[in-house]
């Protein structure tokens, strides 16, 4: 996996970023020819209406890390991270941010690699996929990883969403599904384990208030790398 290395006066704040910057390796092969590139070059991050943010799917994670790129969000780029790629190169949304502004600043046009158009997975599995991309003429290889959650989402007094997430390693310890007699119909029963959840800042969540809660399963990102030239 590819990395850029920092300026001396960037040196301290960069050393345990790499990680981020492998994510974005791709922008040293990226080659400034054909009018197309130029022109997006030359006017900068995209600022167009955004596709939908989801991680859904292995494509739709795929597509939202590479809109997120082209627009210059790392906020965005940060969640689609895995949990597991995060621990592993010691980042946060902080340091993630403060990254991805210092790789942005030395290297121009660094939002032309979210125009890599978005082909069909090399391999799909139920809890991994592989896409290799073509970016400017090279391969961008991203592997995804689906991770387990479970969420509650509730509305906070001033109308604003208020979301408890905890990932869990398998859904076994959370819920499970018990089957019921019935002479007529086939019916299980599913059972959802108490938990608790943390509300800052408020003291109490009036069932009223709660939108949604369930476990979910989303994509994301474990892994990018682009082969040295």
């Amino acid at each position: 996996m590819l990395g850029f290395p920092a300026p001396n006066r960037q040196h301290a704040v960069m050393s345990h970023r790499r990680a981020l910057l492998a994510l974005l390796a791709l922008a040293p092969g990226l080659t400034l020819s054909g009018c197309c590139t130029m022109a997006r070059l030359f006017c900068g991050p995209d600022k167009s209406g955004w596709v939908q943010e989801s991680y859904e799917t292995p494509k739709k994670t795929v597509a939202t890390l590479l809109e997120a790129i082209k627009r210059d969000e790392p906020g965005v780029i940060y969640r689609c991270l895995s949990a597991g790629f995060r621990r592993a190169n010691k980042l946060d949304s902080v340091s993630g941010a403060v990254g991805w502004q210092l790789l942005r600043e030395q290297t121009p046009g660094l939002h032309l690699a979210g125009y890599a158009e978005i082909t069909e997975p090399v391999r799909i599995a139920d809890n991994g996929a592989t896409f290799e991309l073509d970016v400017e003429g090279r391969t961008l290889r991203i592997d995804l990883v689906r991770e387990s959650f479970r969420e509650l989402q509730y509305r906070r007094p001033d109308g604003t969403p208020g979301n408890a997430r905890e990932q869990l390693a398998s859904w076994n310890a959370a819920a499970r599904v018990v089957g019921v007699e019935d002479p007529e119909f086939d019916v299980s029963r599913f059972v959802f384990e108490p938990f608790e959840f943390e509300h800052e800042g408020l003291d109490a969540i009036p069932l009223a208030t709660i939108e949604r809660v369930g476990l979910v399963r989303l994509w994301k990102v474990s892994g990018l790398q682009l082969p040295q030239e």
